[in-house]
């Protein structure tokens, strides 16, 4: 163990090495990792690094290393968690890295086990049909992006329509193409055919929870029937692989969405994180759940963990976009509160004068309340640029440029663009928006009240950007 590989070790000797933080920042995302004349020296330094804690120095760095990746594990930031373990800065370990390949003695362990290595000895083979070998090679494909992995699948149904695998891996490929229709029938048909693969079941429960929702950060419902045989199916994939932590994941937001078992969830998701403790992405969502119950206190000390423990960038932005919704919430729920008090303290008033006139028979003007004002005045404050007005928002439609919302304003169509559901701010203050708003038609139309910015030279038929939008009741009125 440990043999030189000598393609890593010319290119350290040739090239500068990478600074040990840039090392360790490095992910799937990175230049280092992707670009072809780049690739090379991380994974040479990366050998060398292993090399040294396991090897090096006589093998004193193995139980650091160890040390190190328990930490990392428990989502302790990685520049505290390398201090902790190797009691050193990045710079000090760099400079002891540099002087082990300056060295250029790379030391290896041979050695034999004491037993005989065991193995199954009733291990068997079987052939691979035609139509199975096109359909694992057109899964591969699909897990790697490829385009022609369509080709295979579809070559794999041909010989054999009821293949699960070819199925299930088609109807996630139409999932990623926004053929929701199409990806379901794939699914059903895997579901059926291999009713005993926890995957495909989450596939199937996956697929449901993107028909017709093309951002999945701003999803607002699912119809009751979709969202009961999104649940059956998690639950029997959970049930068949209880490991598999995106079944708990995907069932725990699809009852996030419905608002269905939201205490039930939040013990579920408590009990996976304890074992799990670095799956931040459950952690988001137990955030959200304890939103959704109004424990602002609970979620803001999840939120701050996700900001104060995670290496992830994209993980980091979702978490301050969600502590930014937070701060919202709770300063409009102050609002609505401090609103009742002041109808509350004027009906008392009220009440007084009206006795005071009762009593004493004369007749004194008692002030008279809008039951919108308080709405009028919860209502998002346009920014400047933008146009505030109200209408009905006829559709949404949605396509692979973007997503228009269709509002009659006046007898006039208006089409308000986006290119994200998140990038528009939505806001329900009725139940007759129901629970879902998604592409396609509104039956019947709602009564809302938008804010935009107009094209100044529109193109392709559209009036502007929409930036917000939020459903009142059918008898409110906007005034200027």
């Amino acid at each position: 163990m440990g043999r030189p590989i000598a393609s890593h070790v010319y290119l350290l000797r040739e090239n500068k090495m990478l600074p040990l933080r840039t090392l360790f920042q490095v992910d799937q995302k990175s230049p280092y990792y992707n670009e072809r004349d780049k690739q090379s020296i991380f994974y040479a330094e990366s050998w060398a690094l292993i090399h040294y804690l396991i090897l090096g120095d006589e093998g004193k760095r193995m139980a650091q290393m160890g040390k190190f990746v328990e930490l990392l594990s428990a989502s302790v930031p990685m520049e505290r968690a390398f201090q902790q373990a190797f009691a050193m800065s990045f710079e000090s370990m760099e400079k002891e890295l540099h002087a082990y390949i300056q060295r250029d003695r790379y030391p290896i362990i041979s050695g034999s086990f004491t037993n005989k290595v065991g193995y199954d000895a009733s291990m068997q083979s079987t052939p691979l049909t035609e139509a199975e070998a096109q359909a694992y090679l057109g899964d591969l494909l699909l897990h790697s992006n490829r385009a022609e992995s369509e080709t295979y699948l579809l070559k794999a149904l041909a010989l054999d329509p009821n293949l699960a695998m070819a199925n299930a891996s088609l109807g996630m490929l139409r999932v990623r193409q926004g053929k929701s229709d199409e990806a379901r029938k794939s699914l059903e048909r895997a579901v059926v055919a291999s009713s005993q693969n926890y995957l495909i079941h989450y596939y199937y429960a996956y697929a449901l929870s993107r028909e017709g929702n093309r951002d999945m950060e701003t999803v607002m419902g699912f119809a009751p029937e979709t969202a009961a045989k999104m649940r059956a199916e998690l639950k029997l994939a959970i049930q068949l692989r209880p490991d598999f932590l995106e079944s708990y994941s995907l069932l725990a937001f699809v009852n996030l969405v419905t608002e269905y078992e939201v205490d039930q969830t939040i013990e579920l998701l408590k009990r996976i994180l304890a074992s799990s403790p670095a799956r931040n992405d459950l952690v988001f969502m137990l955030a959200q759940l304890y939103m959704r119950k109004e424990d602002f206190k609970t979620a803001h000390q999840l939120i701050d963990k996700l900001n104060g423990n995670n290496n992830d960038a994209e993980m980091r932005q979702r978490a301050q976009g969600l502590l930014a919704q937070l701060v919202s919430v709770e300063e409009h729920m102050a609002r609505i509160r401090k609103e009742q008090e002041e109808r509350a303290s004027k009906s008392r008033s009220g009440s007084s004068l009206a006795e005071s006139a009762n009593a004493g028979g004369q007749s004194d003007a008692v002030a008279s309340y809008d039951p919108a004002a308080a709405l009028r005045e919860s209502l998002r404050r346009p920014v400047a640029g933008e146009t505030q007005t109200q209408g009905s928002l006829v559709r949404i439609d949605c396509d692979r440029k973007g997503i228009t919302f269709v509002v009659r304003i006046n007898n006039r169509l208006f089409k308000l663009k986006t290119d994200s559901f998140s990038h528009v701010e939505l806001t329900s203050f009725t139940a007759n928006a129901g629970g879902e708003v998604t592409c396609g038609l509104r039956k019947p139309e709602d009564s809302v009240v938008v804010g935009y910015v107009a094209e100044a030279a529109p193109r392709a038929q559209i009036d502007g950007v929409i930036k917000s939008i939020e459903f009142v009741p059918p008898d409110f009125k906007l005034k200027p």
